[in-house]
């Protein structure tokens, strides 16, 4: 009874999530004009591949994370079905809906909520991380140039006070209950160190597909194959803006935060209303990814 009732809440939350998504795409009234050349076509069938690509690295860490702190072999085909069937749920207002269909998820299959937690609690500190980390190296002025217009005074106050008492709160945890002190044992071990860097590495390998993507779209949308410069300069717009939309919260899947932070850091590019339009058709691509990695996961064809 309770795998049928968590069954049904996956599926309407999936429902609800396809309806945001038709009716954001419904909003933008975009020309599909733009996609009927067999080259732009080519270029959403390889950009949904490399979006479901980019989902499954993530997976990947996900279930590395979960498994370490439960202390057992976790397989990717059940952690994977668990990641891949919530992942939808990013569309949905207040964008954590994933992250609460993930542990609905995971109790099905046999995944600890505890486990679920801290593997979630994890990506979102990874992922920041190699989004910022990946935007530090290929462009610093414009790490600089988000921070100064994005996150003012009021926004850094705010979260110095949710650290502050986040790390109050653990404190008190750590000294009542004696499950997280295992857990802080656990972090102290070589092995905790390992599985971090091996998800680093993962993170930063499904942001560079990602972000690849944008480069061929604008190629193909520009005619002409972006120079290296540009190439740099429009994998490090890109990056940014997907950890603005990220970590900003109310963003269903970082719509419209990310085309806003392409606006400002691509203003004194001549291909700015080219990459403005990729970002466009990449966010179509992201979303067949995600659509079709949930079809995947629900058809039980994992490997």
């Amino acid at each position: 009874m309770k795998q049928n009732k968590i069954k049904w809440a996956g599926n309407i939350l999936a429902l609800a999530a396809l309806w945001f998504l038709i009716d954001f795409f419904r909003k933008l009234q975009i020309d599909f004009q733009i996609l009927c050349s067999a080259k732009m076509l080519a270029g959403v069938c390889a950009g949904t591949i490399l979006s479901f690509a980019s989902v499954l690295l993530s997976a990947w860490a996900w279930k590395n994370t979960a498994a370490f702190f439960a202390e057992k072999q976790i397989p990717f085909r059940a952690a994977a079905k668990v990641y891949l069937q919530a992942n939808l749920g990013k569309y949905l207002p207040g964008n954590i809906v994933h992250f609460v269909e993930r542990s609905l998820f995971a109790s099905k299959a046999g995944i600890g909520h505890t486990e679920t937690a801290i593997g979630t609690f994890l990506e979102i500190a990874g992922l920041v991380f190699a989004a910022v980390f990946f935007g530090m190296v290929l462009s610093f002025r414009d790490v600089c140039a988000i921070v100064r217009t994005f996150f003012s005074v009021p926004y850094a106050v705010g979260i110095t006070g949710l650290l502050m008492i986040g790390i109050a709160v653990l404190w008190m945890l750590y000294k009542k209950l004696a499950w997280v002190r295992i857990l802080c044992k656990k972090i102290k071990q070589a092995a905790f160190l390992r599985m971090v860097c091996l998800n680093m590495l993962l993170y930063l390998a499904a942001l560079f597909l990602l972000a690849v993507l944008m480069c061929l779209l604008v190629g193909l949308l520009n005619g002409t194959a972006p120079t290296l410069p540009q190439a740099r300069m429009i994998m490090s717009v890109y990056v940014l803006s997907w950890a603005a939309g990220f970590v900003i919260p109310g963003a269903p899947g970082g719509i419209g935060v990310r085309e806003l932070v392409i606006t400002y850091l691509s203003r004194n590019q001549p291909i700015q209303e080219v990459m403005l339009l990729a970002m466009v058709v990449h966010r179509i691509c992201t979303v067949f990814g995600d659509i079709f990695a949930y079809l995947y996961a629900k058809s039980g064809l994992l490997l």
